[in-house]
This record gives C-alpha cells, sequence and structure tokens, in this order.
C-alpha cells in the first residue's frame, strides 16, 4: 500500500500549511501552526507520531483504526482526519468528532 504526503497552503492572509497523509483508509492532517506541542500523540503512539528533532508521521506504522483513536486525544486540534472514499470493509475507524478544546 503507498502512503501519499500532500502539502496544502490555505489563502495567503493565514499563512497556514496542513499536511496530509493518506494511507488509503484515512487521511490525517496536520496544521503545524495549531499545535502545542503537548505530545500526548507521540507518548500514545510513538512509532507514528515521531516527535524527536522534527516532527513526523509515518501512517504506514500502525493500524487506522489506532492512529484515529489517537488523534481525538489531540488538545489543540491540529491532528484531524477523514475516512477515505475507498475504505477496507475489515476495518472500522471511530467518526471523527468535533470536541471543544477549552483555553
Amino acid at each position: 500500500m503507498h502512503s501519499y504526503h500532500f502539502v496544502f497552503y490555505l489563502p495567503a492572509m493565514s499563512h497556514r500549511t496542513i499536511r496530509s497523509y493518506s494511507n488509503g483508509i484515512i487521511t490525517v492532517l496536520w496544521q503545524p501552526q495549531k499545535c502545542r506541542h503537548s505530545k500526548i500523540c507521540s507518548t500514545l503512539l510513538p512509532e507514528v507520531f515521531a516527535a524527536k528533532h522534527e516532527f513526523k508521521i509515518d501512517i504506514q506504522a500502525s493500524d487506522s483504526r489506532t492512529i484515529a483513536e489517537t488523534i481525538l486525544h489531540c488538545p489543540s486540534g491540529a491532528l484531524s482526519y477523514t475516512p477515505c472514499e475507498k475504505r477496507a470493509v475489515s476495518e472500522t475507524i471511530p467518526s471523527p468528532q468535533q470536541e471543544s478544546v477549552l483555553l
């Protein structure tokens, strides 16, 4: 299975970058400017979310359900995911939920 990496640039007024990682089942989105570097993701799933010198995501290092469940713990909302259209029938992933973040 191939891993895809896309970088999206939002309008010039925001100068925000969204990095996208897909394994064909889910697409993980990371917004570096929103990240608080709490390291919850790298503590819960270090094989996927490596935060040593530079933050990296290896979406092939774990199953999609575990990755999705880990993303739901992101306190800043910098990590999110969406299911891909061609999802494996044998693998179910939790629904992405909008959770409010208290500041």
